[in-house]
């Protein structure tokens, strides 16, 4: 939706989308910039079975996922190592 900015008699509600809008960006760039990287190496020490892997993905990550026991351990670290989406 654009806005035209000239218009001193926009629609309250377009503004108010945009505003809304707005928000929703800068909520979603806090909370990127508190993810951090981390190394295969580091993951991998702490995470070593399928089952700590996907409590990972469905507590900390938030990932919707089937049960546990129709999943791979490979499917999985595919999933942590963004090969798979």
């Amino acid at each position: 939706m654009i806005i035209d900015s000239t218009n001193d008699h926009s629609d309250p509600t377009v503004v108010h989308q945009f505003n809304l809008l707005s928000i929703f960006v800068i909520e979603m760039q806090a909370k990127n910039a508190n993810k951090t990287a981390i190394t295969a190496a580091a993951f991998s020490s702490k995470f070593r079975s399928k089952r700590e892997i996907y409590v990972f993905l469905t507590v900390d990550v938030r990932a919707y996922l089937p049960n546990c026991d129709n999943l791979t351990i490979y499917f999985l670290k595919d999933l942590v190592s963004g090969k798979r989406h």
